[in-house]
Protein backbone atom coordinates (compact mmCIF):
# COMPACT_ATOMS: atom_id res chain seq x y z
CA UNK A 1 0.00 0.00 0.00
CA UNK A 2 1.15 3.49 -0.81
CA UNK A 3 1.54 6.10 1.91
CA UNK A 4 1.30 9.89 1.65
CA UNK A 5 5.00 10.24 2.52
CA UNK A 6 7.93 7.84 2.39
CA UNK A 7 7.80 6.34 5.88
CA UNK A 8 11.50 5.42 5.88
CA UNK A 9 12.53 9.06 5.37
CA UNK A 10 10.15 10.31 8.07
CA UNK A 11 11.39 7.72 10.59
CA UNK A 12 15.03 8.53 9.79
CA UNK A 13 14.54 12.26 10.37
CA UNK A 14 12.56 11.77 13.58
CA UNK A 15 15.23 9.37 14.86
CA UNK A 16 18.07 11.79 14.01
CA UNK A 17 16.30 14.64 15.83
CA UNK A 18 15.97 12.49 18.95
CA UNK A 19 12.16 12.65 18.97
CA UNK A 20 11.82 8.86 18.90
CA UNK A 21 13.86 5.68 18.57
CA UNK A 22 13.75 3.07 15.82
CA UNK A 23 12.78 -0.27 17.33
CA UNK A 24 11.22 -2.41 14.59
CA UNK A 25 10.00 -2.16 11.01
CA UNK A 26 6.51 -3.46 10.27
CA UNK A 27 5.53 -4.51 6.76
CA UNK A 28 1.84 -4.88 5.87
CA UNK A 29 0.86 -8.32 4.61
CA UNK A 30 -2.40 -7.23 3.01
CA UNK A 31 -5.27 -4.77 2.97
CA UNK A 32 -8.87 -5.60 3.84
CA UNK A 33 -11.64 -3.39 2.50
CA UNK A 34 -15.23 -3.86 3.47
Amino acid sequence: PEAYKNVDKVVQIVNELGISLKIAKCIPLGVVKG
